[in-house]
Parts: C-alpha cells; sequence; structure tokens
C-alpha cells in the first residue's frame, strides 16, 4: 500500500517539477524515509510521503495519526504528537513557534516522510486531575523486584570445562605452546641480560655500529674475501697443466686477504699489523673475544662492534666466525689501491669515535637492572601509596636518601652541596673517578638504611616482604630536638654518625636484618 502511494507521489512531482523547489529536497526524504525504516528498526503500518505547503496544510493531512518524526527541506524538526493528536512543537527546533509559518516562507514546498500508524478511534480527552509525585529513588531501590520465573521448558546445562569435558573456549594459547629449545633457551638469556647487572666488560657488546657504517664495512671485506676449496682447486689444475706441457712453474703471490680466528687476531693486533679488526657481538661464549676491545685500545688498533657473527662468517666463506681483521690493502693495482685506502680511511675515522675514544666511558658503563612489568607495576604502587600515607611526619617529607652511601640530607642540601661522603667513599675503590647517581633520590617520604654495597637489595627485600616503614634513620651531624622526639616517640631508632673514610669498612647498620625481616 505504501509503496504505491510513494510510487503515485513520485510520478506525480515529476510531472509538475513547479510543486518542489528541488531534487535535492526530495531526495532527502526519501533518505530520511529509509533511515526511519532501517537505522531506527521501526515496523510501521503505513509508509506515506506528503507534499503541502504550509504547516496547517500538514496538520490537517496527519490529523490522527501518530508520527516520531518529520522531514522538510534540508532540515530535521523533531515533533512529537499526542495521543489526542495534538501536536506539540520543540522551542529549540525553531525560535518561536508562532513564526514556523514564517520560518518556512521561503521553502514552496514541504515534503514530509512520516512514519506511524493511524488510530482507530478519535482522539481521548486528557483526564484533569492531581499529579501524583514519583517514588524517591531511595524508596524504589528497598522495593524488591520480581524474580522471573525460569521456563520449565528450557533446563539449564553448564558446561564443564574439566580434562576431558566439554570443548574449551577459545583463547590465547601462546604461553601453552611447546617451543624448541634454543628458541627458549635465547629467550631466558635476554631475560637475564635486562634482569641482572651486566659487567662494563660484557656490556659493552651491546652498543654495535650503526647500519649505513656496517654495510660499508662489509662491503670492503668483502673484496678481500679468501680462496673458495673449488677456486683452490681450479688454480692448482691450471698450475699442474702447465707443469704437464713443461711451461716453466712460477708460483704466483699471495694476494691480501682478511684474516679471521680469534688467534690469528690477537697475534696480528699485538704485532699492531691489523689495520681494522671487527668483532662479533654474539659470540657464545663470550669470553673468547671479552679482552679485544681492551687490546686493541692499548695497542692503538682501531676496532669496531658488529651484530651478527653469521654475517662476519659469510665474509670468509664459513658458517659464522668470531672476528675479522684486515692486514693490507691491494698494492698490485693502483687505483684500486687509492679507492680502498679511502674507503678505509672513512672507516677507520668513524670506528676510532665510536669505540675507541669511547672507551672510557663503555668501561665505566653497566648494563641489566632493568625490572619487569610486574615488579614495575607493583614498585610504582608503591610509591603511590607512599605519596598519599599520612603516618609520615612532614619534617621527613623532604630527606632524601643517597642511594651509594645512604646519607640522608634534604632536597635542598642535596642540590647545592652534593654528597662529599659520596665522593670519598667512591674514590677508594678506583673504579670510578667520577661520582654517579650521588643525589639520587629515594622513595619519597621513606628512608631505608642497608649496607651501602646491596642497597638496591635491601630496599626490595622489604618491598617484596611487605615490611615498609622507616626503621633507622641515621645523618651526618644532628637533627633538630623536636625532629628527634618525634623519630623516637615512633619506636624508631635515631644515631647521628659521620662515615670513616680513611678506612675501607662501611657504617655498621644500626637495625638488625631481624628487625626488619
Amino acid at each position: 500500500m505504501a509503496s504505491g502511494k510513494i510510487r503515485g507521489l513520485i510520478s506525480d512531482m515529476t510531472q509538475k517539477p513547479d510543486i518542489i523547489s528541488g531534487r535535492m529536497t526530495f531526495a532527502l526524504s526519501l533518505y530520511s524515509l529509509m533511515f526511519m525504516r532501517f537505522a531506527w528498526k521501526v515496523q510501521p503500518r503505513n509508509l506515506l510521503l506528503l507534499s503541502c505547503h504550509s504547516l496547517n496544510e500538514a496538520a490537517q493531512l496527519i490529523q490522527g495519526f501518530r508520527f516520531y518524526k518529520f522531514h522538510y527541506g534540508s532540515s530535521c524538526f523533531n515533533k512529537s504528537v499526542s495521543e489526542s493528536g495534538e501536536n506539540n512543537a520543540n522551542d529549540t527546533d525553531v525560535d518561536n513557534a508562532e513564526n514556523f509559518d514564517d520560518h518556512l516562507a521561503t521553502v514552496d514546498c514541504i515534503i514530509l516522510c512520516f512514519v506511524g500508524r493511524k488510530t482507530k478511534m478519535g482522539p481521548k480527552k486528557i483526564q484533569k486531575g492531581k499529579k501524583v509525585a514519583e517514588m524517591p529513588a531511595a524508596l524504589k531501590k528497598k522495593v524488591a523486584e520480581p524474580k522471573k520465573k525460569p521456563n520449565p521448558l528450557f533446563e539449564p546445562r553448564p558446561k564443564n570445562f574439566g580434562i576431558g569435558q566439554d570443548i574449551q573456549p577459545k583463547r590465547d594459547v601462546s604461553r601453552f605452546v611447546r617451543w624448541p629449545k634454543y628458541i627458549v633457551l635465547q629467550r631466558q638469556l635476554a631475560i637475564l641480560y635486562k634482569r641482572l647487572k651486566v659487567p662494563p666488560a660484557i656490556n659493552q657488546f651491546r652498543f654495535a655500529l650503526d647500519r649505513p657504517t656496517t654495510s660499508q664495512v662489509l662491503r670492503l671485506l668483502r673484496k678481500y674475501r679468501p680462496e673458495t676449496k673449488r677456486a683452490k682447486l681450479k688454480r692448482l689444475k691450471s698450475r699442474a697443466a702447465k707443469q704437464a706441457k713443461g711451461k716453466e712453474d712460477a708460483p704466483s703471490k699471495r694476494p691480501p686477504v682478511v684474516r679471521f680466528g680469534v688467534n690469528t687476531v690477537t697475534t696480528l693486533v699485538e704485532q699492531k699489523k691489523a689495520q681494522l679488526v671487527v668483532i662479533a657481538h654474539d659470540v657464545d661464549p663470550i669470553e673468547i673475544v671479552v679482552f679485544l676491545p681492551a687490546l686493541c685500545r692499548k695497542m692503538g688498533v682501531p676496532y669496531c662492534i658488529i651484530r651478527s657473527k653469521a654475517r662476519l662468517g659469510k665474509v670468509v666463506n664459513r658458517k659464522t666466525t668470531s672476528c675479522l681483521a684486515l692486514q693490507h690493502i691491494n698494492p698490485y693495482v693502483l687505483t684500486v689501491q687509492i679507492t680502498h685506502r679511502n674507503s678505509l680511511a672513512k672507516i677507520v675515522e668513524v670506528v676510532k669515535t665510536n669505540f675507541n675514544d669511547r672507551f672510557d666511558e663503555l668501561r665505566r658503563t653497566w648494563g641489566g637492572g632493568q625490572l619487569g612489568n610486574k615488579s614495575a607495576a607493583r614498585l610504582n604502587k608503591f610509591q603511590m601509596n607512599i605519596m598519599t600515607s599520612d603516618n609520615i611526619p612532614k619534617d621527613f617529607r623532604n630527606l632524601r636518601a643517597c642511594l651509594v652511601c645512604s646519607m640522608i640530607k634534604s632536597i635542598d642540601q642535596f642540590e647545592s652541596q652534593g654528597c662529599d661522603n659520596c665522593e670519598q667513599f667512591l674514590s677508594m675503590k678506583h673504579d670510578r673517578d667520577k661520582v654517579y647517581d650521588c643525589t639520587s633520590a629515594n622513595f619519597d617520604g621513606m628512608i631505608f638504611l642497608t649496607d651501602p654495597d646491596d642497597s638496591w637489595v635491601g630496599r626490595w627485600q622489604m618491598i617484596s616482604k611487605k615490611k615498609i616503614g622507616i626503621y633507622a634513620i641515621s645523618v651526618s651531624g644532628t637533627l633538630p630536638n623536636a625532629v628527634v622526639s618525634e623519630i623516637r616517640a615512633m619506636g624508631m631508632h635515631y644515631k647521628p654518625y659521620m662515615r670513616d673514610t680513611t678506612s675501607k669498612q662501611h657504617a655498621v647498620p644500626i637495625v638488625s636484618e631481624d628487625d626488619i625481616y
């Protein structure tokens, strides 16, 4: 029924184009009709497309209908019709309901997309009387909702996901994959390198040469690739054929090639014959080449670290190799010699800047010590709890502890004075000539006193065992009497001390492990 009326209206409007102001208005109306049908999921009895010239004419046409929305032109106005059939215009759609017809004066035609159903009876009268107030929200909650009675036709059948029972739901099974042994080992090794403290001698192999320079180095080394077995056999056969013909056997000169193997490279470095040394970063065990960077720096030989021992092995026709050394440049062809010397000079300049000149920095850089996701989240949660803790005295909130020597000062003193005690303590170790992390702040409001060499481990044990608090206060000098009395009132130990810098003994912890743990 509805589709027939719409087709009739469409044919009528196409024959009389002066009725509407343009095809765009009609297209918008059709679009709104489809939108209400499909997007709103409305199942109406009648779908009507009406055209009129005024709002009064539209009101007469839709008399007795309950409708949801109508469109005119390119604008959309929400209208509501009560069961009595009276129209209630929203003031937000148009500035004034009185000027509604004036607002539409510029429109030649109004096309209404109407969705609804026609009432069987006339409009009902509104009952007049007192309005009953709604029940308060507090009382609504107390009223128990009636329980829904289960349908006896449908029996509940809970699934049992035990072994050999129902089919398991789909989930991420990457943690249950049985990986090959070599993959498990290399993943565990990578985790250990992140968690444990890695010495500088081993940690320096993490800093490899950049990719563009690595390509230049390998491109130069491939030009001095050693002779393969097949090429050697071919050369010996041709030499034997010459001898069989009675020609003079003049041995040719050995061409310059890349030398490989840790023993060969070490000998060349000790004799200062190597012009460039290339070391692989993933040698296993690392003790094979761990001494080589220090030896190259001592002998003044430029060295670099390149990723993957397999890439170095490919240069010398092997699967892997630990290190390479370039001893000579081709002296037989002058043009080749000049080109190779220029490229080698550029490579040596970059290599010395990145490795030889940075040796003092690399031998002091420790690696590892990174927390996992769970530990970092636990530590972050612990710090946030400390920030909001009200049990810590206000006088302690500005105090910080040095992570190296456990000296406690205020933030202002650390920023202005630094930590002299820490500097003297580190100078006795003879492994650092500068003070690192001296003014690092501890957790806000919490000051832990443990052995300086084991301070991080001690703090973490306290956190993991949930024995967290200010167990002891030790300062260089004295604190105000009010602060001291507050410390002792909280049941903590207090003892002013000055570290003895003349001896190598650390200060004795004030509180024992039994008290802490």
